[in-house]
């Protein structure tokens, strides 16, 4: 039986209730393409790294909600996680659900916050808007999503508008083992607006999840957003995001992940610069150690003329684990003044662990800088001598040398407590490594 077919035949028996017709349209075309597909195999250029199949073949359960889905110690689980402590308007999304008895948050500035569910009942016109002439995936994986997806969070930031806090948005799994959660995410930045947004992935148990995401963007002319996605999973959680920008004139996006932890970690990146002078910039830090794996794959298409786009990812690896980043870089034809930049930089700490490159530019015009470069290595072995016999420690000084490594995605992070957060974590991770 193809493994598809069973999730196909789930959505049929659990169809969510309640929601307008053009919803169930969308996911019954979903269904319809998924039907003669099959999940991703070895040979798949763009999961060439990433198995994905094995993962889907288990046939996990789809997560619904219900009263006895949630442990009554999930409070305390949560305040003895490592939930980093931030000043900001802050949501829970557990299992891929909002649970908050206000599942619509209207922040100061007409700002609204909570879950996209809801949003589609009580925010229509948004929903309307965003949708109107919305292309399903080619994406099996995103399809798969916008199938059987039930709730996620929903942010919404009016024309001028700058929420007066950083808004983090805390992913947590927890529950039985072997569910697949499915959220679904909707970003709208109107025109002018900006925002910083934290988005947190963690578990809260040793259970076994797969989790597949999506999270769609639409950013207006002048819009500007920071988005920073952390993702520390227990090493039995598979965990895949797909995120989808869209950028009008003169928008601004700045993109980072940092990935401490998970037994596989797939980030995929779309980002279609559709206006002039839109700007975008991609960056990633991982950690891997054991069996640990993580995979960015980015795509950055510059439709419109006199765009700029940056692609800076690091990767850490230890012991056997894996690593692999594919960056893409699409100019269409017309699309002059491009400036399209992409590097690659990853350390092995141990011989064992293995890294894949594949840097890639597709190319329409003819005035265009565009330029791609990768590193692969171990520490540096003069620096680290020098620090040493000036009294270091090996640990200490492989920390040192580590953190300068790390220390140039992190420069574009504007939030001071996000950005020490993450380096108290790295420097955690890195002494984990050795």
């Amino acid at each position: 039986m193809n493994s598809l077919q069973y999730y196909i035949d789930l959505y049929r028996k659990n169809r969510l209730r309640d929601l307008p017709e053009s919803v169930y349209d969308m996911k019954d075309r979903a269904m319809e393409i998924l039907t003669d597909k099959s999940f991703p195999s070895e040979k798949d250029e763009n999961y060439l790294y990433t198995p994905i199949a094995p993962v889907f073949d288990r046939q996990l359960s789809v997560f619904r909600p219900s009263l006895e889905n949630f442990s009554p110690d999930l409070v305390t689980k949560i305040l003895r996680s490592d939930i980093p402590e931030i000043d900001s308007y802050s949501i829970f999304v557990t299992n891929g659900y909002h649970l908050n008895n206000e599942p619509i948050h209207e922040l100061p500035g007409r700002i609204v916050l909570g879950s996209f569910i809801n949003m589609i009942k009580h925010f229509g016109s948004v929903y309307r808007d965003f949708f109107s002439n919305y292309q399903l995936s080619d994406d099996v994986l995103v399809n798969l999503n916008t199938m059987l997806s039930g709730d996620g969070f929903f942010l919404f930031v009016p024309a001028g508008a700058t929420p007066a806090k950083p808004i983090q948005i805390i992913n947590l799994f927890d529950g039985p083992d072997n569910i697949l959660i499915q959220p679904r995410n909707l970003i709208v930045m109107e025109e002018g607006s900006s925002a910083d947004i934290m988005v947190c992935d963690y578990t809260l148990s040793d259970h076994s999840f797969v989790c597949n995401d999506v999270t769609e963007i639409a950013l207006k002319k002048n819009a500007s957003l920071n988005l920073v996605r952390m993702q520390k999973v227990n090493g039995a959680t598979d965990l895949m995001t797909h995120t989808v920008v869209q950028q009008a004139e003169s928008s601004q996006m700045k993109t980072h992940y940092l990935s401490i932890s998970g037994a596989s970690v797939r980030n995929n990146l779309s980002v279609m610069l559709n206006g002039k002078n839109a700007d975008h910039t991609a960056k990633g830090l991982s950690f891997t150690q054991q069996t640990e794996h993580v995979d960015n794959h980015v795509q950055i298409t510059h439709a419109s003329p006199d765009c700029r786009s940056n692609q800076l990812f690091k990767h850490i690896l230890s012991d056997t684990s894996t690593g692999a980043f594919t960056g893409r870089i699409i100019v269409a034809e017309g699309a002059q003044k491009t400036s399209a930049y992409q590097r690659s930089g990853n350390i092995l700490l141990q011989p064992e662990a293995k890294m894949n490159i594949r840097p890639q530019l597709e190319i329409y015009a003819d005035d265009v800088k565009c330029s791609h470069g990768a590193t692969v290595g171990q520490l540096d072995a003069e620096a680290l001598f020098y620090l040493r016999s000036r009294g270091i420690g090996e640990v200490e000084a492989k920390k040192l040398l580590l953190r300068a490594f790390a220390e140039e995605v992190l420069t574009d992070i504007s939030n001071e407590s996000v950005k020490a957060e993450i380096i108290r974590l790295a420097d955690r991770k890195t002494e984990e490594g050795f």
